[in-house]
């Protein structure tokens, strides 16, 4: 979070413990491999790494030097991506940077000829098919979205390598996407107070069968902040947002407000398989004020 804050806990979110991350910028995307090996990444180019959950952390060599970073993830603690924009002599542009070695070399990705990348704000990844194989999830690699540098449309880009290399998956989608999940074979994700969603990210086809869902409230206006898809749980696809909003679908067939008594803005959220059993996970959302917010089974609601 802000001035560099982070949190950890061990107790599947009674209770946090504050670390030192020994920077004092703002923290923006935080993605765990396991709970010794955690990313963190944020403002001015801030790349950091632990290998002792956060007894301490290290800055890695960021080769930009700068940007602003709004996301990261790693695939089996060796692949990784973070995402985000840096500012240019031609002004603002899309940054990734991808790694091979869990952080201790990074490389700035050069899009293609004719490829310009959008202001990255989030990713949203399949961190293990054979987890999933079981339930038929087949969708691969990475995705990362944001807005074009115009201001007007947003760009989905997508990895099949896990972030070594980036094609245009969908573009010209209407206002700025803030949020981005996967689950079977479903992508959606938030843009605003829409919810979009397609259920054949397997195909080559270009957007024309991405559809807003035609299914979210629209009594429900505040915006979207995150979103996150775990098919290896009983809970579907969830958002989170402005206003303490929560919201989740069966696999993308209906979106349905949760309820709530936190009025905060919601900022990220994240579910975690606990060993291989599917419905064994518990899920946090995080937001404004140092707001934590938890739910450990399908019969459950959300509690601090």
């Amino acid at each position: 979070g802000a001035n560099g804050t982070i949190r950890k806990s061990i107790d599947k979110g009674r209770t946090w413990i504050a670390q030192q991350s020994g920077v004092t910028t703002t923290l923006r995307g935080v993605w765990a491999c396991s709970p010794l090996n955690v990313y963190a990444v944020g403002d001015r180019g801030v790349l950091l790494r632990t290998r002792n959950g956060g007894t301490t952390w290290e800055r890695m060599t960021n080769p930009v030097g700068g940007g602003e970073f709004r996301d990261v993830r790693m695939y089996r603690d060796s692949a990784g991506v973070a995402v985000g924009r840096i500012q240019t002599e031609d002004g603002v542009r899309g940054l990734i940077l991808h790694t091979s070695d869990g952080g201790t070399t990074w490389r700035n990705y050069v899009p293609p000829a004719g490829m310009t990348l959008p202001l990255l704000n989030c990713l949203a990844a399949n961190q293990d098919p054979t987890l999933f194989s079981s339930v038929g999830n087949k969708s691969m690699g990475m995705y990362a979205s944001g807005m074009r540098a115009n201001g007007a449309t947003s760009n989905i880009i997508s990895s099949p390598d896990y972030g070594a290399t980036w094609n245009l998956w969908s573009n010209g989608i209407s206002g700025e996407i803030s949020s981005i999940g996967l689950s079977s074979n479903i992508i959606f994700f938030g843009s605003g107070n829409e919810i979009w969603e397609r259920d054949d990210i397997n195909s080559s086809s270009n957007n024309q069968k991405l559809l807003q869902s035609k299914l979210y409230p629209n009594s429900v206006t505040n915006s979207i902040r995150a979103a996150h898809g775990n098919i290896a749980s009983y809970h579907g696809p969830t958002i989170v947002g402005e206003n303490g909003l929560i919201m989740e679908t069966f696999i993308g067939i209906g979106w349905y407000s949760i309820p709530t008594t936190i009025n905060h803005d919601f900022n990220g959220i994240h579910s975690i398989v606990i060993g291989n059993t599917i419905g064994t996970f518990y899920r946090l959302a995080v937001g404004n004020r140092g707001t934590i917010v938890k739910i450990t089974k399908s019969q459950e609601r959300w509690r601090p």
